[in-house]
């Protein structure tokens, strides 16, 4: 994953250089920068992906940092996500019921925000508090009480 993203970058910025061809000082810049940039993910993936092949060193540091309790194919929610998402929850918590539903057609957003029970893109929710191991009802720095579209906006 991480080689193939480094040789897809030097596709899009070979193709951001070809955006500057209408001045010719600029494109001469530009496609110089993305040779520069396309060189060195090509020398990193022709150094880094023997040594993969052939000693599996990121295979070895993944499989020592995932827990024994976790099998092959399961979702694993790792220590960063547990510390960050109750402090992002009380900042922003989407209403992702609201959102499902406009983007299936199941609703538009005028009946949204006509039905009192589902107003508003942001709603109060438990938020598990990693410091002691308890939930609580949280509404978010964001929230407001029967949000109109506007309050939304």
């Amino acid at each position: 994953v991480i080689m193939g993203a480094n040789i897809g970058t030097s596709v899009t910025n070979t193709l951001v250089a070809f955006g500057q061809f209408n001045n010719d000082d600029e494109f001469e810049r530009a496609f110089s920068g993305a040779t520069v940039h396309d060189m060195f993910n090509f020398l990193s993936v022709f150094t880094l992906l023997p040594i993969e092949l052939i000693f599996h060193p990121l295979q070895l540091i993944t499989d020592a940092m995932k827990p024994d309790d976790v099998a092959d194919g399961d979702k694993w929610e790792g220590p960063i996500k547990q510390w960050v998402a109750p402090l992002a929850k009380r900042v922003i918590n989407a209403n992702k019921d609201v959102i499902k539903n406009v983007a299936s057609a199941t609703a538009t957003c005028e009946e949204i925000y006509a039905d009192s029970d589902q107003k508003g893109l942001i709603k109060c929710g438990d938020v598990y508090n990693p410091f002691d191991g308890t939930e609580s009802n949280v509404c978010p720095l964001f929230y407001k009480d029967n949000a109109s579209k506007a309050d939304d906006m």
